[in-house]
């Protein structure tokens, strides 16, 4: 499953029936608060900006079963954008055929026929970025591009 610093979340309701529950409740806290502090950090005091009659792009590196996608979505909705567009790499075909019919576009450079079984399969390197990595990039993009950040 996943959350976002909005505090919407999504999760395998098959999953979490052989989860303890103050485990789940401990592990849904602490991705929260996760969350939240990303979107202090990288969004370095700049005010939440508001998607309501603008096209919303969702990009994800990748998506796999969908779990992390389908919270930002929700969260954006709640915001009535203009129109919900998703860009990924890569995506397996039913996961591309399940959130083509929940936005208004979805863009996918690569959906094999058979899926790899992870995101960093297709990837030649796929490290996990520190938030100084995170940072530099967002910088780097800023005088270029106007963004708003909805974590994950």
């Amino acid at each position: 499953g996943a959350i976002t610093e909005h505090g919407t979340q999504v999760l395998n309701n098959l999953e979490i029936l052989v989860l303890n529950p103050e485990w789940l409740d401990r592990a849904i806290d602490k991705q929260y608060e996760e969350a939240k502090r990303r979107r202090e950090i990288y969004m370095a005091g700049k005010k939440e900006t508001s998607a309501k009659g603008k096209i919303a792009i969702i990009v994800d590196d990748g998506i796999a079963t969908g779990y992390t996608m389908q919270p930002a979505i929700k969260d954006i909705e709640k915001q009535h954008p203009a129109s919900i567009v998703i860009a990924a790499p890569v995506t397996p075909n039913g996961s591309a055929k399940f959130f083509s019919v929940m936005v208004d576009e979805f863009v996918a450079l690569e959906i094999p026929r058979l899926y790899a079984g992870s995101v960093g399969a297709y990837y030649t390197r796929f490290p996990q970025l520190t938030d100084d990595e995170v940072m530099a990039i967002i910088k780097s993009v800023q005088t270029v591009a106007t963004y708003e950040l909805v974590l994950i």
